[in-house]
């Protein structure tokens, strides 16, 4: 039969009140930890059940007072006091990982978050292994209970001083550095409701300090009720608040940012769908993933993926060889900024003949690595057809890039006496040729080196570093052109120190076709396109003779 006065009940009703309201707050806590996985909602359901079991054990205090069990309540008292160890811990992670900072005071944090830890396992191990030294079970605490439920606690020993001189030290930090945050955040109102929790936990705990050491209380004077329990629960409805009022802050943002982007790509698609190129988007292997409407004709795209390399124009002799040159061109693009050109024939879907397309490739790395792809028909000189001889010198840096556009620019002419399909061979062959010279002459990049950065998956930082290099950066790539009605000649001269030509041919066909390589067959297949291949003795210069009658 309940036994207690009115100050009693009361007690108990701010107890059960605090108790109610902080189990619905760690419900809310972790149903939005179960949809978000965010670390703000799991330290916040940590420290508010910790609380609530906190406040659970002084509702057991009274209760055992009010019915004269006074040992039990004695070790209920000695408890509850393990749930304050714990909370010197999950305050301060609650405040890494809801109201993180940076630099100093992240550091700071941190180290908070292991000071807690270590000294919560050390009072905690006290507690269990010599419990006198915190609450006795057999002896009375000295100060006097006004009320049966006030309350039937233990003799407190010395090291539950040092347990509030402890709590004492981390309410005061962590409202330092809720100040230190509200200032840095310049008020807003997630760092005042984190300041203001702390500032009411810290006035409770104070409140209820005083009253063990001078028998009153600065609140409410006479009515006995946990003053910490009171605050902490207000603290932690005010963490609750901060920690929403940031959630909805951002998940606004959010929104406003899905708007934008989904107002940004409906752009992005219209200009695709009417832009004069073919745009589309590769796989890491080369499959296509997206296209615009110019680009689902071309490559007739349907529910089943397409290889890009099957879409090529293929004729019966040069398909292995065009589908090697640029499935190689294409794999060595690993590297987010690193790119490449070329011209090839796609069959038009209309007429079924080839077309040459000039197609540029560049890499990106969104959620995984993705080639990006433009394509445009390639343009020829209206005068092309008039063109009887032409003679032209080019000096080019070391850019891959440019290797594409330079090859347009030596075949331009050639349409007057060569096929489609022949043209499309001596640009693949003189694009070997052009990009030999730049990596393996002028920037002294060795077979073995190359294979090793395309294994690392690092080609394009390796050739970076090889152009800045004092010793190639001034090094330029000279391509001599010659045409008439009877031939058209190609010498390629770098200014590298040349190799040994038979040698390197011996290696490529002994090990490059066993290894698989994706580099090495460029010389192969160079020397089957063109009519005559020359190396000086020097081996930094080449001579590509194509007879046109």
């Amino acid at each position: 039969m309940f036994k207690g006065s009115l100050g009693d009940a009361l007690q108990i009703t701010v107890s059960v009140s605090c108790l109610t309201v902080l189990l619905l707050s760690s419900v809310v806590y972790t149903l939005f930890y179960a949809r978000t996985r965010e670390k703000s909602f799991f330290s916040g359901t940590l420290m508010t059940l910790d609380v609530a079991v906190f406040v659970l054990f002084e509702i057991l205090i009274m209760v055992q007072g009010w019915y004269g069990n006074t040992v039990l309540g004695r070790y209920f008292h000695r408890y509850e006091q393990i749930t304050i160890f714990i909370l010197y811990f999950l305050l301060p992670y609650f405040l890494y990982t809801s109201f993180p900072a940076r630099g100093l005071m992240n550091g700071f944090l941190k180290i908070f978050m292991w000071f807690g830890i270590a000294s919560g396992i050390f009072f905690t191990a006290v507690t269990l292994v010599k419990p006198e030294l915190m609450i006795s079970v057999t002896d009375a605490s000295t100060t006097p209970p006004l009320t049966p439920g006030d309350f039937t606690r233990g003799l407190e020993g010395p090291m539950y001083m040092f347990r509030d001189i402890f709590l004492a030290v981390f309410i005061v930090v962590s409202l330092v550095y809720s100040i230190s945050y509200t200032v840095k955040d310049r008020g807003q109102l997630k760092s005042l409701m984190l300041m203001l929790g702390i500032v009411c936990s810290m006035l409770g705990g104070i409140d209820d300090l005083q009253y063990f050491y001078t028998e009153r209380n600065f609140f409410f004077n006479g009515l006995r009720f946990s003053r910490f329990t009171f605050g902490s629960t207000l603290m932690m409805l005010f963490f609750l608040s901060a920690v929403f009022i940031d959630y909805f802050s951002t998940h606004n943002k959010l929104l406003k940012s899905n708007q934008s982007l989904r107002l940004t790509e409906s752009r992005y698609k219209l200009l695709l769908e009417v832009a004069e190129e073919i745009v589309f988007s590769l796989s890491p292997e080369l499959e296509i993933i997206s296209s615009n409407q110019k680009g689902e004709k071309l490559f007739e795209l349907g529910d089943e993926p397409v290889n890009f390399l099957n879409c090529i124009y293929k004729s019966d002799v040069e398909s292995e060889i065009n589908n090697q040159f640029i499935h190689e061109q294409l794999m060595n693009l690993r590297e987010p900024g690193s790119r490449t050109s070329f011209n090839t024939y796609l069959r038009d879907p209309v007429t079924f003949e080839p077309v040459e397309y000039h197609f540029r490739f560049d890499c990106f790395q969104a959620e995984s690595l993705e080639l990006i792809g433009r394509a445009w028909p390639a343009s020829g000189s209206s005068l092309s057809g008039f063109v009887d001889n032409e003679r032209l010198s080019l000096t080019v840096d070391n850019y891959v890039v440019l290797v594409g556009d330079v090859v347009d620019r030596l075949t331009s002419n050639l349409k007057k006496y060569l096929e489609k399909s022949d043209i499309m061979m001596v640009k693949m062959g003189l694009q070997e040729m052009i990009v030999n010279a730049m990596e393996h002459g002028n920037l002294d990049v060795s077979f073995d080196e190359k294979t090793r950065a395309q294994e690392d998956g690092r080609l394009f930082d390796f050739m970076k570093e090889k152009r800045q290099n004092p010793e190639c950066r001034d090094r330029k790539v000279i391509i001599d052109y010659s045409l008439d009605d009877k031939k058209v000649i190609y010498r390629i001269t770098d200014m590298g120190k040349g190799f040994d030509y038979a040698k390197i041919m011996e290696r490529v066909k002994n090990e490059v076709n066993q290894q698989g390589l994706l580099h090495g067959r460029g010389i192969l297949m160079t020397s089957a396109v063109f009519d005559r291949m020359e190396y000086n003795k020097k081996g930094n210069q080449v001579l590509l003779v194509k007879q046109l009658i």
